[in-house]
Formats: C-alpha cells, sequence, structure tokens
C-alpha cells in the first residue's frame, strides 16, 4: 500500500501568456488551486494516510448555468491515481482571489473526505491538512537553503512564494552571518509554480567569490517580473553585487523592509483568510451515490449523416432520462447504463457490454448504409429499438417503457 502524499488540480502548469484551460472560469480556479495545492499536500503526508494510491488528482469541468459546485468522486476507477471532477458555476473567475482560493480549498477538501469515507481513512488528517492551509492565509511559501559567502560573512537564500496566477515568485537577500541583517534585496522574479520547481531553481544559487551572488538556471529566462515576459527580462538570471546593493534600485536603507510587492503578493506577509460566506454551495456526491441512471454520452462527428437521422436519434435517446426508464433500469445489477453512438465509415456493428461499474452500449451506424435511404427517420428508430432489446437482453431485464 502507498501513503497519500499528492492532493492536486490538473493542470498544474502553464504557459505566463495564455490560458491553462479554455474557460475563463477554470482557467482561474486551476490557478489559484496551485498554492492549495501544495499546502494541502504538505498538511496530509503527517497523517501517514495508508491507500491503494498515493495522488488525489482533480479535474474542473464547466458546470453551464448551475449556481453551485457538484464534485463528482470516483472511488471505483483505478487509473493508477484517485480521482474527482468538479463542476464549476459561472463567475468563479470574478471571485476576488482569496475568495477563489478558499473555494478551491472547500472543494477539495470535500472531495478528500468522501474518498476518505469510501476508503476508510482517519478523518483527522484530512481535517489537519485543511486547518495547515489556513494557518497558512492559502499561500504556499518556501525558503530555499541559505548559502554561506567563501569568507563566510554572508548568506544568500532565496525566498518562493505562489500566486494567484498560480505562478511562482522569487527574491534573493543577501543577510550578514553576524546579526543576520540585510545587506541587499534582488528584484522580485516570477517562476514557475511549484514545490519542484523551487526546489531546482533553489539549487542554483552560487557565490562568485565573496561579493557576487548568482541565481538562475542554465537555460536563461523563464518570464519577466511582471509575468508578462516569456523572453528577454533583465531580472533573469539575477546577480546581486555587494559592492553596489543599490543596482536594482533597492537602497540598503530599504532592505530592512517587506519584499517589494508584485500584483499585490509579498513573500513575508499573508493576507487574511476570508470565510466561506458568499461562496457558492459545494455538493459531493459519488456515481453510487446517485442510484441507478441513464446517461446519453454522445459519441463521433454526425457531418455525413442525414438530418432526419440525427433528429430522430436524438429524440428519441433523450426520452431515456425519464423517471420511467430510470425505474426500468433500476432492476439491472449495474447503477450505471451508458450509451454511446458513433459513425464509423466501413462495417457497424453495435454492442453492449457489462463493465465492473457500468453497462456500456454503444450504437454503430455507417454513413453510407444512409446515402439512399428514403427514410432515414425509420432507420434511427429501429437502431434505437434494437440496440435497446440487447441491452435488455444483456441485463436481464423485462420489456422497457415505450418510445414515442
Amino acid at each position: 500500500m502507498a501513503t497519500l502524499r499528492t492532493v492536486w488540480f490538473w493542470p498544474g502548469t502553464g504557459w505566463a501568456d495564455r490560458p491553462w484551460v479554455e474557460a475563463p472560469g477554470e482557467d482561474a480556479f486551476a490557478r489559484s488551486a496551485n498554492s492549495v495545492s501544495e499546502l494541502y499536500s504538505q498538511g496530509v503526508r503527517p497523517a501517514g494516510i495508508t491507500n491503494r494510491h498515493s495522488e488525489l488528482r482533480l479535474f474542473t469541468r464547466d458546470g453551464g448555468d448551475r449556481e453551485d459546485v457538484l464534485v463528482m468522486v470516483h472511488p471505483e476507477e483505478n487509473e493508477g491515481f484517485e480521482m474527482a471532477v468538479a463542476e464549476l458555476p459561472k463567475g468563479v473567475d470574478r471571485l476576488p482571489a482569496a475568495k477563489r482560493a478558499r473555494l478551491v480549498l472547500e472543494v477539495m477538501h470535500g472531495a478528500a473526505v468522501r474518498l476518505g469515507q469510501a476508503r476508510g481513512w482517519d478523518p483527522a488528517g484530512l481535517a489537519g491538512a485543511h486547518a495547515h492551509v489556513l494557518a497558512a492565509g492559502l499561500r504556499f511559501r518556501w525558503d530555499g537553503p541559505a548559502k554561506s559567502s567563501p569568507d563566510r560573512r554572508h548568506t544568500a537564500q532565496p525566498s518562493f512564494v505562489l500566486g494567484d496566477d498560480g505562478l511562482g515568485r522569487v527574491v534573493v537577500r543577501v543577510r550578514r552571518r553576524e546579526d543576520g541583517s540585510t545587506v541587499c534585496v534582488s528584484p522580485v522574479a516570477a517562476v514557475w509554480g511549484s514545490s519542484r520547481a523551487f526546489a531546482d531553481y533553489a539549487r542554483t544559487v552560487r557565490w562568485n567569490g565573496s561579493s557576487l551572488v548568482n541565481f538562475g538556471p542554465e537555460d536563461g529566462v523563464v518570464i519577466g517580473a511582471d509575468g508578462s515576459s516569456v523572453a528577454g527580462s533583465p531580472y533573469w538570471p539575477i546577480t546581486l553585487d555587494l559592492n553596489d546593493p543599490g543596482t536594482f534600485g533597492v537602497e540598503p536603507a530599504d532592505t530592512t523592509g517587506p519584499v517589494p510587492d508584485v500584483d499585490g503578493l509579498s513573500a513575508d506577509t499573508a493576507g487574511p483568510v476570508p470565510d466561506v460566506d458568499g461562496l457558492p454551495a459545494i455538493v459531493v456526491r459519488t456515481p453510487a451515490d446517485l442510484g441507478p441512471r441513464i446517461e446519453i454520452v454522445g459519441g463521433g462527428s454526425r457531418k455525413a449523416i442525414p438530418a432526419a437521422y440525427q433528429q430522430t436519434l436524438s429524440g428519441l435517446l433523450v426520452q431515456l432520462r425519464a423517471p420511467a426508464w430510470r425505474d426500468w433500469w433500476s432492476g439491472a445489477d449495474r447503477d450505471l447504463l451508458e450509451i454511446f453512438y458513433e459513425f464509423p465509415d466501413g462495417p457497424a456493428r453495435s454492442s453492449v457490454r457489462r463493465g465492473r461499474n457500468a453497462v456500456v452500449a454503444t450504437l454503430r451506424r455507417s454513413p453510407a448504409t444512409l446515402r439512399d435511404e428514403p427514410d432515414p427517420a425509420a432507420v434511427a428508430r429501429r437502431d434505437v429499438v434494437e440496440l435497446l432489446d440487447a441491452i435488455r437482453r444483456r441485463a436481464g431485464l423485462g420489456e422497457p417503457p415505450p418510445l414515442i
């Protein structure tokens, strides 16, 4: 058995100058999730929660016109990681950054708690992770190791913080070893946003003699300090000269104050943690909680399919969402019936198979067989009736409700 170590929202990273996810709400949510994910993962590890997988990976989906967040946890999946999907309401991207981060935390924690109920985890470990995120102000910060100068008079230390844009910010401070006072501070530079990347960057701190500090990856520029440039930033890599501490506009008299702010973000201070008032409601479910149901999943392109076939097919399949059909399906030994439709070239044969957690039925119709068909609507009805009969026989059910 593994130990739960990582709880995070996909994709976890992306370019500085383009969306990570196409939908604005999902993009903003995923970026805010980076800091919360790092903290929650950090907080859950000491609990030593044993599990078949070490990772809970969460995904987002555009929830359309819904007003709440629907979190579907999938304890039945076994893909090398635990999985949950959050359907987001409109307006997530318009929430204040701190509020959105709090929403991320509550969605993440709700999914973890529900998965823990299915797995038999001690909830105290998850409660501790939740408290850890709040105690950190929803903001992940990390100080790299301090490196001493060759003459042992100074140390150089990088300090990192994850921003709401999903990117990291870093400064390098040089301090006197004798009294810990700050000699100079680098400008704030933006870097890729993950604890693993931070650790990699921290290893690049180098002393060049006892007065020069170099910091930055060998491949040069990542992005500019304001996140607007992907190349040519004057701030990257960073060089600090103790003989000229004002090189970057940071005069010695100013270096005892907080690190310069970037986009309202300071590596030295944490903002107030918002409460949950005003956030969308969060509903957490597993497929088993939903009971017997029929889902029309759909399928491939229908460009070559006559309109009469398409319209009849859609009109018939939508009827399967009615309560009478759910009651009919409740007699099966699988809660879920998934219906796909495909239109492949060449021979096409519909199929019904029993999976571990669902019955999966696929209607296949070759476009070539409809090219000269005088009544495509009748063919669509026949295809659906034949598929339903195959489903009935495979699931051992009685006659289904009539199709209108």
